[in-house]
């Protein structure tokens, strides 16, 4: 009702705590906090307003010690729902990279047998928050793609996903492709235009 009235979701209170980071904080129903969280992000609430102890709302989302890889009922982790649920493109982005940097693993399957990584293809719109997902090491999704042989790689492609991006060591997604002996997708990297001639 507030918000629908214009309420600045951003509002701090004495401690520098927004809506966001007492949803975090005092919500022990995690789906409901899921739902919260969602609504307020995406009504404008902003994740990386800090509190008086210098926490964004993002720092309140994991505790110390949380084990990131947990999987509900259907086998979602919190990167699975982060990709499914979050429209913002670039609030998905943020909290995508936090998650991973914190160790939540990209490759753990649901139910439906879907990773992260495919998630990052189905629900991703945007190749700029795409590439927030790189690792510290500058490994892309479609490095990880190319690595993996997933089928669905043109639709990274579809997205403007880099072709030719270079990780630490030099390698692009056709040098991992090649590596790892997936023959059919570094056809498709060459037929979309992936630089053949650049050498790791």
């Amino acid at each position: 009702m507030l918000v629908e009235k214009g309420a600045d979701l951003n509002t701090a209170n004495m401690d520098g705590d927004t809506a966001l980071h007492l949803t975090f904080k005092n919500f022990k129903d995690e789906e409901a906090k899921e739902r919260i969280a969602v609504m307020l992000v995406e009504k404008g609430a902003d994740l990386n307003t800090a509190n008086m102890d210098g926490d964004t709302a993002l720092h309140c989302t994991m505790p110390d010690g949380a084990d990131l890889n947990t999987a509900n009922m259907d086998g979602d982790t919190a990167l699975h729902l982060t990709f499914k649920h979050f429209k913002d493109q670039e609030a998905k982005g943020r909290i995508a990279v936090m998650l991973v940097e914190k160790g939540a693993d990209l490759n753990t399957a649901n139910m439906d047998g879907d990773t992260a990584l495919h998630c990052t293809m189905k629900y991703v719109k945007d190749q700029e928050a795409m590439e927030r997902i790189a690792n510290d090491e500058r490994i892309t999704p479609l490095m990880i793609a190319s690595i993996r042989g997933f089928s669905r790689i043109t639709i990274l492609i579809s997205r403007g996903a880099d072709l030719n991006a270079i990780d630490d060591k030099g390698n692009a997604p056709f040098h991992y492709a090649i590596q790892n002996k997936k023959i059919a997708i570094a056809d498709v990297l060459i037929e979309f235009g992936a630089d053949v001639t650049k050498r790791n």
